[in-house]
């Protein structure tokens, strides 16, 4: 997706190997990264790995708690709004990815879905947006959700644990 479809304003929910992985990627390519972690301990371990190998230009990582929501289809947990509403530009983001916040225990199965109706207004004209664990039942359910609420169609990739992955444009699908 970054480099094909060439996304430059990427939102990651959930951090970790892959933000580094993409940090390598925006240095390369060009484009910023925003990552919105939960864990305060984990969010200043990904700066300083980040640092460490100066990969941390054009990176910001967004310590956001999580506070508990009340959804039509059930409670979750989602980040705090005001954390990424200060950081994030609106109508920028190109890929969202959708790897947090951790959807366990079992309670806590839907607590992905608010990623989508958050950043709705987030996204530029042309987006793409990748769910991780799809292979879970919770996000399973997401998926028909966010495709029925939002007239969207998602390609579902059923390897390791799965992702699925919608494309407003399909030019250069990989």
């Amino acid at each position: 997706e970054i480099m094909i479809n060439q996304r430059k304003t990427i939102v990651e929910c959930g951090g970790g190997i892959s933000t580094v992985l993409i940090a390598k990627l925006i240095n390369e390519f060009s484009g910023k990264l925003y990552t919105i972690e939960h864990s305060k301990e984990w969010a200043v371990f990904l700066e300083n790995l980040l640092k460490k190998y100066k990969l941390n230009q054009n990176v910001y990582i967004i310590y956001s708690p999580l506070r508990q929501i009340e959804l039509s289809i059930g409670k979750g947990f989602w980040y705090e709004c005001k954390c990424i509403e200060r950081v994030i530009p609106r109508k920028k983001v190109d890929f969202l990815i959708v790897d947090g916040p951790p959807s366990y225990p079992i309670e806590n199965k839907y607590s992905r879905y608010f990623a989508v109706p958050f950043f709705w207004d987030y996204f530029a004209e042309d987006f793409s947006i990748l769910l991780d664990d799809i292979n879970r039942q919770g996000e399973k359910e997401i998926i028909t959700l966010w495709e029925k609420e939002y007239n969207i169609k998602f390609k579902r990739y059923y390897i390791d644990g799965g992702v699925a992955v919608y494309r407003r444009k399909e030019e250069f699908a990989i």
